[in-house]
């Protein structure tokens, strides 16, 4: 026969006697009117008399990587683990983790989590990226986002952008590549039996600029610019040199910080 527990002994004692007994202090093993056994715990009652709870608990949602570096770093244990989730939306820490190999077990429900938000330019060029846009529609996205365009310079991008609103009405003919690396695409109208004609040059490549994550570090990319001529109509889009690339490489970045400030290594992941 297999040796009894000490709470099963005392289980065994209680239905023997009318007084309560004390499993465990808190935990009470009482007889109820049809002579069964009830197990009472008031061990939540107990800790919320006391000056302090028992062990830290709770979670917290930090808005960005300093403030979740500087909540870890205050209350990390040995123990402690880091887990950032492989599509770079969240950092989540568990600070009472298991202890490594044969340690004991940490109750892990002591947590902070860093919901990372993306840039508002980020998602606009990223909602945008190889989709086609009218000259209009086009011109008001550049306008929008000038402090983004490094080569060509804003300034510059906003002339371009200026014409194209300016000439949404002509009909456009062909393009050619010219010296400067650019391309040139040309238009001409037929207004009152008068033509006028001319030409736009546009760039081939666009350097960017810009926030990945709200509160975080500007990233440089590039897009490749694209144009459609159908019918004398100039569609216009871009498409974006490997942002996931950029994407992650912010995401890396921030890991590292928090690495830094709190000495606990960050592992892409998920955790119970």
């Amino acid at each position: 026969m297999p040796e009894k527990t000490d709470t099963q002994a005392l289980i065994d004692a209680a239905r023997e006697g009318v007084e309560p007994i004390e499993l465990h202090p808190g935990i009470w093993a009482l007889r109820d009117e049809d002579g069964g056994l009830d197990v009472v715990n008031i061990c939540g009652k107990i800790e919320a008399q006391q000056a302090n709870p028992d062990r830290k608990t709770g979670h917290v949602t930090a808005a960005d990587a300093s403030s979740f570096a500087a909540y870890v770093a205050r209350h990390r244990q040995d123990d402690t683990e880091i887990w950032g989730a492989a599509d770079g939306k969240s950092v989540t820490a568990i600070i009472n983790a298991h202890a490594e190999g044969n340690g004991p077990a940490g109750w892990r429900d002591h947590t902070a989590t860093l919901t990372l938000t993306r840039s508002d330019d980020w998602d606009d060029w990223t909602l945008r990226d190889g989709k086609w846009l009218s000259q209009s529609d086009f011109a008001e996205f550049v306008e929008a986002h000038l402090p983004n365009f490094i080569d060509p310079r804003g300034a510059d991008v906003l002339e371009m952008a200026q014409e194209f609103r300016a000439r949404k009405s002509v009909r456009f003919d062909s393009s050619k590549r010219v010296k400067s690396g650019q391309t040139q695409i040309t238009w001409h109208e037929d207004i009152d039996a008068k033509v006028g004609k001319g030409s736009i040059d546009i760039p081939d490549v666009l350097t960017l600029a810009m926030q990945v994550y709200e509160r975080g570090e500007t990233f440089g990319l590039t897009a490749r610019l694209r144009y459609r001529i159908n019918d004398g109509s100039l569609m216009l889009g871009f498409v974006l040199d490997r942002p996931r690339d950029v994407l992650m490489a912010a995401f890396d970045g921030i890991r590292q910080e928090i690495s830094g400030m709190t000495g606990i290594d960050v592992w892409i992941g998920t955790p119970n």
